[in-house]
């Protein structure tokens, strides 16, 4: 009979946890939360105990000495790092070019307790955070749709609208919704495709039918909390220098007027959650979610779950600018 699987180890990072702790709450339904000091606390405890977790408060690890971020960037593929906020994204996201870390959890209320361990699933396993099941928790209807062509685009739009507007959602916010779902669909259809030299293969105009090996899929859904949709296509080409770019250049307001990059912005303005999910050569896959805490000034989580070649000299801070 096989050995009941250990405890997750949390080796916590973060001098306010007094004041999240609902979150903290949350974390031990599924391991031991131990608050340390240092670095090289958690580096010598880490051999000591059962499944450990990294946690990092992004307050906390901005303080980290060079020679700190150098420890933590050596753990990247060897230990599950995480980080945790209560700051909002334009506060630390250029320093996780310079941690190589790429999943925030956010520790103000309101929670959904399942969240929190979902998101340690998640840095132990990316492939956990695809599929809009994964995060519409409880009792839950959905649906899923293809779409290879402009008319089964537009109607998969309209279907998922219908969803949304006999779930509560009322006129105003249907209009975010379709934003964000038209954005994600453009960006599926006539960016993720390639032809053998790297151009883009489909325009509005010039989409008549995906090649049958090309896949986009609609899943829409919801449970008594929260509504949400995904779209994921089958390049899996997205690159992860090409999310922080375009973030960067609108959080520091650099990019106002650029044509590309600001439906990325609006769609995680305007949600709850909005979820970046990447498995290398093979999908891309976003995620929107929507319930009463998109409203509020709960800052946002920042999530990209990726799985492939690890591309962190691509997009990480140049070394002398540490």
């Amino acid at each position: 009979m096989a050995g009941r699987a250990p405890q997750n180890t949390f080796l916590v990072l973060d001098p306010s946890a007094g004041e999240f702790g609902a979150f903290y709450e949350a974390l031990a339904k599924s391991g031991t939360v131990i608050q340390l000091g240092s670095i090289e606390e958690a580096m010598a405890l880490r051999e000591a105990v059962d499944a450990p977790v990294l946690l990092l408060d992004t307050g906390f690890a901005k303080e980290l000495l060079p020679s700190e971020v150098s420890t933590l960037v050596d753990q990247r593929g060897q230990l599950p790092i995480g980080l945790v906020t209560c700051q909002q994204t334009d506060d630390y996201l250029t320093e996780l070019r310079r941690w190589g870390i790429l999943q925030v959890a956010v520790k103000n209320e309101p929670l959904i307790p399942e969240e929190a361990c979902h998101f340690i699933d998640c840095l132990r396993d990316p492939s956990s955070g695809f599929g809009l099941h994964a995060h519409l928790y409880h009792t839950m209807e959905m649906y899923n749709v293809s779409v290879s062509t402009m008319k089964e685009k537009n109607e998969a739009i309209e279907s998922v609208i219908n969803h949304f507007a006999t779930s509560g959602f009322e006129v105003h916010e249907l209009y975010d919704v379709r934003l964000i779902l038209e954005e994600a669909l453009n960006n599926a259809l006539f960016h993720a495709f390639r032809t053998p030299t790297g151009e883009e293969k489909y325009s509005v105009s010039t989409l008549v039918q995906l090649d049958p090996k090309e896949k986009v899929r609609i899943e829409y859904g919801n449970n008594a909390r929260m509504a949400g949709f995904s779209v994921t296509d089958s390049a899996g080409s997205l690159k992860v220098h090409t999310i922080l770019d375009k973030l960067e250049r609108q959080l520091n307001k650099e990019g106002l007027f650029d044509s590309s990059g600001r439906g990325l912005y609006l769609s995680r303005m305007l949600t709850t959650s909005f979820i970046i999910n990447i498995e290398e050569g093979k999908r891309t896959q976003v995620l929107a979610l929507f319930d009463k805490r998109r409203h509020t000034e709960r800052p946002k989580p920042f999530i990209l779950n990726f799985i492939g070649r690890d591309s962190f000299s691509e997009w990480r801070l140049d070394p002398d600018f540490d």
